[in-house]
This record gives C-alpha cells, structure tokens and sequence, in this order.
C-alpha cells in the first residue's frame, strides 16, 4: 500500500511538469520564448518515459493491494490510477502532435 502513495505523487508531479514543458516547447518553437527547442524536446521524452514506467508500475502495485485491502479503498485508488493512465496517454499524444 506504502507505494501506491509514493507512485501517484511521483505521477502527479511529472503530469504537472510535462505540462508546463509542453508550453515551453511550443512557445519556444513559436519564438516567443528564447531556449533550443532539441534540448527541451529530449528532456520532455526522457520525462514522459519515466511517466509512462511510473504508470505501469502504479497500475501493478494497485492490482496487488487490490488481493489485500478492504473494498472501499478499491475504488478511490482505482480513480487515481486510471486518471493517471489517461494524462500519460493524453500527453503522449500530445508531445507526438508537437514532434
């Protein structure tokens, strides 16, 4: 149960990151903003895939708590979870639209 806390708030800053990144990126491909569009690009991939394992492993670590706790705490971690899953798929999706 410990990681399921753990993982989330690691998701959650990494989501709130590839955020801000993503505008950065775009408003620095737009030339509103001064920087090397490359380097921020490769530093968002390298975030996203630490997103991407984050989610798998919170999916996992959520499936095994799922065998050991009580039902009502399914359902609240089980949102978490899959709120999780769709902001890494959305952002993969965006990042892929900006490339």
């Amino acid at each position: 149960m410990s990681d399921l806390p753990r993982l989330h708030a690691s998701s959650t800053r990494l989501i709130l990151g590839l955020r801000d990144g993503l505008e950065r990126l775009e408003a620095t491909e737009h030339g509103l903003r001064p920087g090397d569009p490359s380097i921020l690009a490769k530093d968002l991939q390298v975030k996203l895939a630490e997103l991407q394992r984050i989610s798998r492993e919170l999916d996992s670590s959520w499936r095994m708590a799922l065998v050991r706790q009580q039902t009502a705490k399914h359902d609240v971690w089980k949102r978490k979870v899959d709120q999780v899953a769709e902001d890494t798929f959305s952002l993969v999706c965006l990042y892929k639209s900006e490339r």
